[in-house]
């Protein structure tokens, strides 16, 4: 601590009275405490005077301690050093203590530390927040690095604004109860053990206090109980109900095999009936019911379902609470996946679903109805490696696999090897083990179709002369970046453009049926999100050795959307020259690749008609772009940034348009050059 603030810690001890100085007239504050002056300050923290001692000093402040018990049992000599560990009990005890006055204890006239048992924490509700613990003396937040508390326990806290900055355990001791079934008088436990509850502590529950005589009635099959006693006298009770584990359902992908591991040796509900785990079918809802120690576990699972066309979602799209189908209103439960609702699109009002039921009838998920031959496949975007952190394969690697879902769902995974060659690629999985953290795949690469152009027919519901299922999958794939997950998203057919498409746009098509309709489809960023243009106004290749190793730099400065941008790369482009229009591919404002070196579409001294939405050259109309630059070239080899109406002025000698595309796959345009 910086010696400032050591003299502005020793002066406000020394004008409360709680401190004075040593027979030289100086406090020492590197110096260790003793038992004889820590005694002195405590007995006036706990409102005692000189006046209220007899005998002489230490021995009187010693001995009034050890009336209070806060020095009970701990051996010392008065010049003795206090140890970190006596002081932390002697602290403790101090906290129990009651003040002069017998009105209240000391912690009470401590604003700052506060005494709480922990009821309630994210290990019983996996919707609350993270570091947020309920307690009997208010609700908490933990500062970071805050060891998260057991349950039923009681500690001394320091807190700032309802954040606890320290936590300290109590001296007392547990007895931890796993609940099996429940007789008249006893409870029997999960270890075959029976107990009695005492009934003259209080005891509480679900965050309240409750008689002793309300316990046996809230208890069930895997509730915890917890007693806390000092010295052997029990003092408290608490009293949770059953951990409920997150929904899981079951997929086609789950072979019999992998629902065996996760689930063999335990008793399975399914509507009331024992099954073994072979037996759980596709949809089904399959929670794990456990104490709060996360044993004893027991399988309770629903298969119950709804299907129907969405006619609202509540409150909204970004903060959904609940599915209406056909003017019934479904609660949406705290693990369903809302990203398929406020990110990626994929439920929407008009759209028929299915809805799946889980614990007190709420939504755990939704896919869209008709889905089921085709959900077997996955966009990969991303595949990486780490290393073991847990005890038992410390250091071991770890293959993880992120997956883009048919139903707009992203989960991640583990591998059995590096699949880090399919990143950005659309695969086939299944699910050959089940974990408590990850399940582990297994994927098979697609093979994509030959280069070629398509055209879409959206009226007709058709891409080239194949038809296309209600129940189609559209995976579209906006940016493969690497290190990261990739962009990826599932499209509606009604986002689709019509028309012809360029032979790199579609990647994959999988048909199904004596009809061959199409129900899975890949896009290769089929509505050019992400995409922009830039015009070159310097650029500068350096190249650099260091001993053996030759590096070499390209650094290119370009206007897009009239905004000056710097993009980097230690792959030259080859061909680029001042004034090139490049085709790049962007996240918000940071230029991810140049994919290509645009040529004009067409160059012309004459321009027939222009206006802000459309320029007509030779005979041809050629309609802008709704992100479209006009770039005028200054006689001193700069480029600026000017409206149309430059495109007509009497001093413009030339004009070449740049678009998107050809003309004939709908090709709009991007960038207008005049000079």
């Amino acid at each position: 601590m910086p010696k400032g603030e050591v003299n502005g810690y020793i002066r406000a001890a020394v004008e409360m009275g709680y401190i004075t100085a040593m027979p030289d007239g100086l406090f020492h504050p590197n110096d260790s405490v003793t038992y004889a002056q820590i005694a002195t300050t405590l007995v006036k923290l706990l409102g005692y005077s000189d006046e209220d001692l007899t005998g002489y000093w230490p021995y009187n402040c010693l001995s009034l301690l050890e009336n209070l018990n806060v020095l009970d049992g701990i051996t010392y000599k008065p010049q003795d050093g206090v140890t970190v560990k006596e002081l932390a009990v002697i602290v403790d005890r101090l906290f129990k203590t009651r003040m002069k006055n017998g009105s209240e204890y000391f912690i009470d006239t401590t604003p700052n530390f506060k005494e709480v048992i922990v009821l309630k924490t994210a290990t019983v509700d996996s919707s609350m927040d993270q570091k947020r613990i309920e307690t009997d003396n208010g609700v908490f937040y933990l500062d970071d690095g805050i060891f998260m508390p057991e349950l039923g326990y009681r500690y001394t806290v320091r807190t700032e604004d309802n954040i606890i900055t320290a936590m300290a355990g109590q001296t007392l001791s547990y007895e931890k109860y796993s609940v099996k079934e429940v007789s008249a008088d006893a409870v029997v436990l999960n270890n075959q053990k029976k107990v009695r509850l005492n009934g003259n502590i209080s005891y509480y529950y679900n965050g309240k206090t409750i008689e002793a005589s309300e316990v046996l009635g809230v208890l069930k099959t895997n509730s915890s109980v917890i007693i806390a006693s000092r010295n052997g006298s029990e003092i408290y009770g608490v009293v949770f109900d059953p951990v409920y584990s997150a929904p899981k359902i079951i997929t086609a992908s789950m072979t019999g095999d992998a629902l065996e591991r996760l689930y063999f040796g335990k008793f399975i509900d399914r509507n009331g009936k024992k099954i073994n785990p072979s037996q759980l079918e596709v949809n089904d809802v399959v929670y794990e019911i456990t104490d709060i120690w996360g044993n004893n576990g027991y399988v309770v699972v629903y298969d119950n379902e709804v299907s129907g066309e969405i006619t609202n979602i509540s409150p909204n799209l970004m903060a959904p609470e609940s599915i209406e189908l056909g003017g019934v209103s479904y609660q949406l439960d705290s693990s369903f996946p809302v990203e398929k609702i406020n990110k990626s699109g994929t439920i929407e009002v008009g759209q028929t679903v299915t809805l799946f039921l889980g614990k007190d009838n709420k939504v755990v998920d939704a896919v869209l109805s008709g889905t089921g031959e085709n959900d077997n496949y996955v966009l990969v975007l991303n595949a990486y490696t780490e290393k073991s952190q847990e005890i038992e394969n410390y250091g071991e690697k770890l293959y993880f696999v992120t997956l883009l879902h048919t139903d707009g769902s992203i989960k991640t995974y583990l591998a059995k090897k590096d699949m880090s060659a399919l990143k950005g690629d659309l695969a086939t999985y299944s699910i050959i083990e089940t974990g408590e953290d990850y399940d582990t795949v297994s994927l098979t690469a697609v093979e994509y179709l030959p280069r070629k152009t398509h055209e879409i027919f959206k009226d007709e519901r058709k891409i080239d002369n194949l038809y296309v299922a209600d129940n189609v999958v559209i995976f579209n794939m906006i940016n493969n970046v690497y290190g990261r997950n990739s962009d990826a998203e599932i499209l509606k057919w009604s986002d689709l453009p019509s028309g012809k498409i360029e032979a790199s746009k579609l990647k994959y098509i999988h048909t199904t049926g004596d009809f061959m309709d199409i129900d899975v489809l890949y896009f290769d960023n089929i509505l050019d999100e992400g995409i922009y243009y830039g015009l070159v106004t310097d650029y500068r290749t350096e190249y650099k050795k260091s001993g053996e190793i030759k590096t070499v730099t390209q650094t290119i400065t370009m206007l897009v959307k009239g905004e000056e941008y710097t993009y980097e790369t230690g792959e030259p482009i080859s061909g680029i020259i001042k004034g090139a229009v490049l085709k790049l591919r962007m996240s918000g404002n940071t230029i991810l690749s140049v994919e290509d070196i645009k040529e004009p579409y067409v160059t012309s001294d004459e321009v027939q008609a222009s206006d802000t939405s459309r320029i007509r050259i030779n005979d041809t109309t050629y309609k802008y772009h709704r992100d479209f630059a006009v770039y005028q070239l200054r006689t001193d080899g700069t480029y600026k940034r000017v409206g149309t109406d430059k495109i007509t002025d009497e001093n413009t000698k030339s004009v070449s348009l740049y678009l998107d595309k050809p003309l004939s796959y709908g090709g709009k345009v991007v960038m207008v050059i005049i000079k």
